[in-house]
């Protein structure tokens, strides 16, 4: 499905251009005049892109009088919703122009909040159970095909408290599994916040013949916490001084002490269009050029170095490694912070796009006119 602005348009997101998709919040609702939804024929004008429709956002380009808005919105829990926008314009007989002005933020609301998203256990509703077993306490799972040294199952929970300083393998839960629904630490809504400026103008140079230009500019940050960092299925070796099974065992868990990882996208659009358009006869024609550049990075905070992970997971220095079989933090802060890592990644689109269209009617049939473009 294309995604058109005011009929041109838009190219990939940079944040989103590896699945080739423009981010509709890109825009903001206070400059939409209306969307179109186009299921005919478009793929013919505009190419393989448009094979399953055209999205078409109209921009408003006729304001009357100035406006200023402002909306508050809550849900419980968070989600605080915050919007300003303004707009003015001019409309003439042989011009117009519109201008309009949008700030909006909103903030996270998690996941916890919500019943469905806390407890993922939907058995309650016919269905399955969807928590992790990546949870806290842990799990541990045998390496080699039977029971855990020791015990009487392959599989055995941490319990929620243990005697002493570390475990004994009397106390691990044999044949159970600790549970936890990880949705509830995700936002069901991220906190965002948006800056836009939209211009937009018409003039009429000839009754045959029409000049139009657009300017567009937002710039955009989303933060998206998630659970903290997650030890997926990873190999207690025999080095490990807390492994009390003398063998190396799989542990599943969710490392506590640790702050949430973090997905965090800033953007800045820029775009332009200029375009004339006219009649010729019975034939109707437009000419135009598309600028538009948008910059992105996409910051990973606080995931796990599972390299490191592995190497600290091996260490033989109880003071140096991780015990992941007892409940609470698996090691001192110095530790568990030095597993985490960050990542910055930096993506572009810049799109130039020069084209002309016409289209008129060639014949008419009994079955009605024929159209050509």
């Amino acid at each position: 499905t294309l995604a058109l602005i005011t009929g041109h348009r838009a190219p990939a997101s940079a944040a989103s251009f590896g699945v080739n998709a423009f981010d509709l919040n890109t825009i903001p609702l206070s400059a939409v005049e209306r969307v179109q939804l186009l299921f005919d024929s478009t793929s013919v004008q505009h190419g393989m892109d448009a094979i399953g429709g055209v999205l078409n956002i109209v921009l408003r380009d006729e304001i009357s009088h100035p406006s200023v808005q402002v909306h508050y919105g809550s849900a419980d829990g968070g989600g605080n919703q915050v919007q300003t926008s303004g707009s003015l314009g001019y409309v003439g007989e042989t011009a117009k122009a519109a201008l309009m002005a949008d700030y909006s933020t909103t903030q996270t609301l998690l996941g916890g909040q919500r019943d469905l998203w806390a407890d993922q256990d939907y058995r309650r509703f016919g269905s399955l159970d969807q928590r992790s077993n990546n949870s806290s306490p842990s799990n541990v799972t045998s390496l080699l095909p039977g029971n855990l040294p020791g015990l009487n199952s392959p599989i055995a929970a941490v319990p929620g408290s243990i005697a002493g300083e570390r475990i004994a393998l009397s106390e691990f839960l044999a044949g159970q599994l600790n549970l936890e629904s990880l949705l509830q630490y995700v936002p069901i809504v991220p906190d965002t916040s948006r800056a836009s400026v939209i211009a937009n103008g018409q003039v009429e140079l000839r009754p045959d013949l029409v000049a139009s230009a657009e300017v567009m500019y937002v710039d955009r940050s989303v933060r998206f916490p998630t659970v903290s960092p997650l030890v997926p299925g990873m190999v207690v070796p025999l080095t490990n001084p807390f492994n009390p099974f003398h063998a190396p065992v799989l542990v599943n868990a969710r490392l506590v002490g640790l702050d949430r990882q973090e997905q965090n996208v800033d953007s800045t659009l820029a775009r332009g269009v200029g375009s004339l358009h006219g009649k010729a006869g019975a034939w109707t024609w437009e000419l135009s050029l598309l600028c538009s550049e948008e910059d992105a990075e996409v910051r990973l905070e606080n995931t796990i170095d599972f390299l490191k992970l592995a190497q600290v997971l091996a260490n033989p220095d109880p003071s140096q490694t991780l015990d992941l079989f007892r409940p609470g933090p698996a090691a001192s802060q110095e530790v568990l912070d030095s597993l985490v890592t960050s990542s910055v990644n930096t993506f572009a689109t810049d799109a130039t796009q020069v084209s002309g269209s016409s289209s008129g009617h060639v014949v008419e049939l009994p079955g009605g006119l024929v159209t050509a473009m």
